[in-house]
């Protein structure tokens, strides 16, 4: 939020305009899509699936803050 709202302000100072309330705030995420292999045959598919290793290590979250701000 603190972000979005310096960069409103910086964009804002160099129009030559000043920011009223914000009248609309919005907050998302970017879905992006699992990728599977189009080219895995049936045969590959039999028998038990080989356990999922799950290592040590970091996560990285993205989200988009839109704010509509009027101007005075």
């Amino acid at each position: 939020m603190a972000d979005a709202m310096a960069k409103a302000l910086q964009i804002a100072d160099l129009a030559g305009i000043e920011l009223g309330k914000p009248l609309y705030i919005s907050e998302g995420t970017v879905y992006v899509p699992p990728i599977r292999d189009m080219y895995m045959k049936a045969e590959v598919m039999d028998g038990a699936p080989a356990p999922t290793s799950i290592s040590a290590g970091e996560l990285e979250f993205q989200l988009t803050v839109q704010i509509v701000y009027d101007i005075d």
